[in-house]
């Protein structure tokens, strides 16, 4: 495995475990040399000439606005159901990275067996709660999926394990992540608003569009809805669906 270090405003971080392919991005685990605390890091995962968003293809300075109006986003919300943002590097464009608490279960993307309908519900209200919070602050996420759910060991091991054991006592190790295609509409936070980040952005020199709007490239397919906060819910239900669904 690759010793990796990331150089972060705060600190630096080591790599500690192997990297995982997203489809925009590449995640790591790693941990503060001065901290000794344990993060989940997030590096655009391909070289900016391919990095699309919503169809457009991104220079450097244009992925680093993203990765900075996110660390904006996750510093600015005070939530216990997303997750909390520790670090970022938005100056050197072969090092962006975007740093936040570590989450050692890793996302729900992948069904374990099914989520009995109780937990489920536990699930849904702590999630629909998280989404209020988010809404409150003029913030719609746009990208409410399995994936970006991630959750403790213990609490993945809950969710999937017996179908009457009641969740209830996990459910604030299981967060809401990735703010990265979030907009943002209105808020008082100076750090966030300074920018409002529309489908099409307001960049000082616009992207290059690639010809096509890439729905994979601007959210989850099957998940994602592009509402405004009703939105957000109705991605929350897509995804209660597929983790309540008996696997083949």
């Amino acid at each position: 495995m690759p010793d990796k270090l990331f150089f972060g405003e705060k600190e630096a971080y080591r790599q500690v475990m192997p990297a995982v392919g997203g489809r925009n991005s590449t995640f790591y685990v790693a941990q503060g040399q001065s901290t000794n605390a344990t993060v989940g890091i997030k590096t655009p995962g391909k070289p900016s000439e391919h990095y699309l968003f919503c169809g457009y293809v991104l220079s450097p300075r244009q992925i680093a606005e993203i990765y900075e109006k996110e660390a904006a986003i996750l510093g600015l919300l005070n939530s216990k159901a997303v997750v909390s943002f520790v670090d970022v590097n938005v100056q050197s464009p072969n090092d962006f990275f975007i740093a936040t608490e570590y989450m050692d279960g890793g996302n729900l993307d992948m069904l374990e067996g099914r989520i009995s309908k109780p937990n489920a519900k536990i699930l849904e209200v702590r999630l629909q709660e998280a989404l209020r919070e988010i809404h409150k602050e003029g913030i719609i996420h746009r990208d409410v999926n399995p994936s970006n759910i991630l959750a403790t060991k213990e609490a993945k091991k809950a969710l999937y394990g017996n179908l009457s054991y009641n969740i209830s006592g996990y459910i604030n190790v299981i967060k809401l992540a990735d703010f990265g295609i979030a907009m943002v509409l209105a808020c008082s936070s100076p750090p966030v608003c300074l920018k409002k980040w529309e489908l099409k952005m307001n960049f000082d020199q616009p992207p290059k569009y690639s010809g096509k709007f890439e729905l994979s490239t601007c959210g989850t397919p099957g998940f994602s809805s592009f509402g405004k906060f009703d939105g957000d819910f109705s991605a929350l239900e897509n995804t209660m669906r597929y983790l309540t669904t008996p696997t083949p």
